[in-house]
């Protein structure tokens, strides 16, 4: 198989620039859609990891163009990437037909751009064709280890199994092999980030300084209950805790256990969350990581009681708190 020249051409576009996309929630609308030429349309940069993405390519064939191709390239750690090619074979210019099948071709690549296996397939119901416009769309949600496919109006292809966690991917390329007019191309990801507790590499050592601790501030939690509305925030589980003042003065959130949430992410001993100290006494700011690993830190903040036995988290944002009460030794 011949390896596509979208690794050596720059777009070429009356409205549009060549961009590569930060992480975080990005959108190009064209409208009218705008002429592109062959080559590189755009390329996502991912973060290390994260939790879910939502990833759409919405071109125009032009009525002129008998014959269309275009795609995405899906590159991972080491070298190794997924290719998603889409050809709309046509007629001549005078009898171009919108309805014909839509070619699409799956190919896993190794790093020396070797093909590892490969699957077509034909697309002929389910695209909207009177707008003349073609979507494909990648989508990884949290309980998700791959990422879902799909083309024309959101309708499912097929799954795509990177050989590796799907949230190693490194950059997601759109590219076009013909002119073509560009209508959308958007990437919304939400990172995680992969944290451990760094002071305490096993629970048997925690628990032995929370034993020995006199600070009011330290110690094990158990979930206690819930304000919330079910529809914005829901526990992943009944959390055991424990607080433990860094370094820096802020206090380590360490998960100790009490996920019900399957993904597989908790494990003893990683950081839960963060509570930085405020010029008000028993109030903290609050970074929280939650049951897939997402950071949550707007407008949120934690109360722990005088006599130490109550810690409340705070999420006003997403409706609700949660209440902990202290284990005693």
């Amino acid at each position: 198989m011949t390896e596509h020249p979208m690794t050596y051409l720059l777009l070429v576009a009356t409205a549009l620039l060549c961009v590569c996309l930060p992480v975080g929630a990005r959108e190009i609308y064209n409208s009218p859609a705008a002429a592109i030429g062959a080559g590189v349309i755009a390329a996502d940069t991912m973060p290390d990891a994260f939790v879910d993405c939502d990833y759409h390519l919405r071109i125009e064939i032009p009525r002129d163009c008998a014959d269309a191709s275009w795609g995405v390239r899906i590159n991972a750690p080491g070298g190794s990437s997924v290719d998603i090619a889409l050809r709309r074979q046509g007629k001549a210019s005078a009898e171009n037909d919108y309805g014909l099948p839509l070619e699409v071709t799956v190919s896993r690549q190794a790093p020396d751009r070797t093909v590892c296996d490969q699957a077509a397939y034909k697309i002929t119901d389910d695209i909207n064709v009177n707008i003349g416009a073609w979507s494909l769309t990648l989508q990884k949600r949290p309980h998700d280890s791959s990422l879902l496919c799909s083309v024309g109006q959101r309708t499912p292809l097929l799954d795509i199994d990177l050989g590796l966690p799907s949230d190693s991917a490194k950059t997601i390329t759109a590219y076009s092999l013909s002119p073509l007019r560009l209508a959308r191309l958007s990437c919304f990801v939400t990172p995680t980030e992969r944290l451990s507790s760094a002071r305490f590499t096993t629970a048997d050592s925690l628990l032995d300084h929370l034993a020995a601790s006199a600070d009011p501030v330290e110690g094990r939690w158990q979930y206690l209950d819930r304000d919330t509305d079910p529809r914005l925030l829901n526990t992943g589980g009944d959390y055991s805790l424990a607080t433990v003042t860094a370094a820096d003065g802020s206090i380590e959130i360490v998960y100790l256990g009490g996920s019900k949430a399957n993904t597989g992410y908790w494990r003893p001993m990683m950081l839960k969350g963060r509570l930085t100290p405020t010029p008000f006494v028993g109030h903290y700011d609050l970074v929280w990581y939650d049951a897939y690993g997402a950071r949550i830190d707007s407008e949120t903040s934690a109360d722990i009681t005088a006599d130490g036995s109550i810690m409340r988290l705070n999420f006003p944002l997403h409706g609700g708190s949660l209440r902990f009460r202290k284990v005693r030794p």
